[in-house]
């Protein structure tokens, strides 16, 4: 598994079937369970529901959140996510904030949410 925590815990996305995908593929999320448009994941214990919006025209939802991911390798990251539809917006780069050192970048996953990935150092 690549992602080591997550925030927040849920996400509403238009384009449901194109981010199951990324997020179960391209992220390697374990996927506990899954409804028409609704998928359960778990990570270290925790849930991160994806939510798929019914009422809104396909493509075209506002930002509904930015998450961030803590993950143990980047690189791997970087390799699986543009695999299955991230797109890199910024980054990698190497930053120490409040005395800890992380590298991290930003995508946007086929829904268009921004995604901060950080890797502690």
């Amino acid at each position: 598994m690549l992602v080591v925590s997550i925030e927040p815990k849920e996400l509403f996305v238009s384009r449901f079937h194109d981010c199951l995908p990324f997020y179960r593929k391209g992220l390697q999320l374990p996927l506990k369970r899954q409804q028409a448009r609704r998928a359960e994941f778990e990570i270290d214990g925790s849930p991160f529901i994806l939510h798929g919006l019914d009422d809104v025209e396909e493509g075209t939802a506002e930002r509904r959140a930015r998450l961030t991911i803590v993950v143990k390798d980047l690189d791997r990251v970087k390799r699986s996510a543009e695999g299955w539809g991230g797109t890199l917006l910024k980054g990698p780069e190497e930053r120490t904030a409040a005395g800890r050192a992380a590298r991290w970048a930003i995508y946007r996953d086929p829904d268009g949410n921004e995604l901060k990935v950080l890797q502690p150092l």
